[in-house]
Parts: structure tokens; C-alpha cells; sequence
């Protein structure tokens, strides 16, 4: 049995929008489905209360540390590792992010469709093999954002063992999702391109404000930004990528 999507030749079209608005891939469009509707329902708040459920599902570094050293609480203090991850402290958090993601989470997905690329995806047929592998894909990008964002928590904790400021927002899982898209575009390039010196220098740009310049905002008291997140995020993501890869061409 074949188990790749077929080549197709991008069809001719009046719409002016780019092929990837057209067909926003299922885990992407999930993921964003989330945020925003934890965030909606975060304005229903009362002025200055906080739900209890988003209370917990910040992740506290050092409620963290003391479950993983001492026993303190139990396994509930896990679920912040996933959970912070949908939860945003502003709509300039969430815009943010959510627009990083609506940039770089298509490609990154579309990755992990065999033969699938941002031409044939929306033309890509609706058979029931076909439907199977975008499914697939779906789940493996979510999988892999998680992951990122697991390891990239994991990341603040270790340079803020005892700290008391929550951790919140998918900035980390997107920083993997953004090296998982450099690695789709460069397995996407034709044969011949030279497209390895244009990714490199984003990765480096990437970095430098996500990183650098993060670290030296906090680090000047303006504003809060876990740039540790932003690092680990980003070398999980790399890490990670060639593997969720290798699954996405397994047979389903």
C-alpha cells in the first residue's frame, strides 16, 4: 500500500489568500482552538480574582521542585507542565503567540504528511487513506508541541529552582514548533536550493531576540519573559523533530 499523499500540481486560483489559510491544518487549528477559548472564558473573571483552575494550571517552579525533591503535594503538581501551556497572562500574551504559531505551525505539520508541501496541501484528495495521514499528522504535532513545551518548562525550572513566579504561556512550545519548521522547510526544498545559509540566519535571529534579547528585558526589570523557555523550547525542538519525522512515515 502506497503511504505517501500522491504529487499534485497546485491548482489555478482567483482567491488572492495563501494556499495554508485555505486548509489550516487539524492540530494547528486545535491547538489555537484551545488558547483562545481558555482565554475567552478568562474574561469572564471577576475584576481581581483569580479561578482556581487557572491557578493551578500555571506551572510554579518552586511547588515543582518540591514535589520532585521532597515528596511535597502529589502527581496534580505535574499537570501545570502541559496545562501552562494554553493558559496566557494578557492579549498581547496571547496575539503574540498565537501569531507565531499561525506562521510556523502549518509547515511544521504539513511535515509530517509524506510528499504533502504548502502547494498540494489543499488540493491534497479527501480519500480515506488521505484523511488517515492528515489525522496522523495532527496528533504527532500536538504531541510534539506538548513535548517542547514539557522540556522547555523544564528548562525555567532548572535557572529557577525556587522561584514563586508562575510560568505560563505556549512561547516555549512554540519556539519548538518554530525549529520543527525549519526543519519541514529544508526536507521541503527542492533538491538544489540553497535554502540551508536563509534557515540558519532565521534560527540565529530567532534566537537572538527570542533569547538574548528576552533575557536582557527581564534582566532590566521590564518585563517578565521566560527566556529559558525560549531556549529549551527551541533545542527540544530540534532534538525532537527527526524523530516525530521517522513515526509520520510509518504506516498507519
Amino acid at each position: 500500500m502506497n503511504t505517501s499523499i500522491p504529487e499534485h500540481k497546485p491548482t489555478n486560483s482567483n482567491s488572492p489568500r495563501e494556499p495554508i489559510f485555505k486548509n489550516l491544518p487539524l492540530g494547528t487549528l486545535l491547538i489555537l482552538l484551545i488558547i483562545g477559548a481558555i482565554f475567552v472564558v478568562r474574561l469572564g473573571e471577576p475584576e481581581g480574582s483569580n479561578y482556581v483552575w487557572a491557578a493551578k494550571a500555571a506551572l510554579v517552579s518552586g511547588k515543582l521542585t518540591q514535589y520532585l525533591t521532597q515528596g511535597t503535594g502529589g502527581t496534580s503538581e505535574l499537570w501545570p507542565l502541559i496545562s501552562y501551556q494554553f493558559l496566557h497572562a494578557g492579549v498581547f500574551h496571547m496575539v503574540m503567540n498565537v501569531a507565531m504559531l499561525l506562521q510556523v505551525g502549518p509547515i511544521c505539520e504539513i511535515g509530517f504528511i509524506p510528499n504533502a508541501n504548502l502547494n498540494n496541501y489543499s488540493n491534497i484528495p479527501k480519500e480515506n487513506f488521505a484523511t488517515k495521514l492528515k489525522a496522523k499528522a495532527a496528533l504527532l504535532f500536538i504531541l510534539y508541541f506538548l513535548a517542547c513545551g514539557i522540556i522547555a518548562a523544564l528548562g525555567f525550572v532548572w535557572f529557577n529552582w525556587d522561584s514563586p513566579i508562575p510560568l505560563v504561556g505556549a512561547s516555549g512550545s512554540i519556539s519548538g514548533i518554530f525549529a520543527g519548521y525549519l526543519w519541514s522547510a529544508f526536507i521541503m526544498a527542492p533538491r538544489g536550493s540553497q535554502i540551508v545559509r536563509p534557515l540558519a540566519e532565521s534560527a540565529i535571529v530567532f534566537l537572538i531576540i527570542n533569547v538574548g534579547l528576552a533575557a536582557l528585558v527581564r534582566g532590566s526589570d521590564l518585563i517578565a519573559i521566560a527566556w529559558e523557555a525560549h531556549l529549551f523550547g527551541f533545542l527540544a525542538g530540534l532534538a525532537l523533530y527527526p524523530l516525530f519525522y521517522r513515526l509520520s512515515r510509518i504506516r498507519p
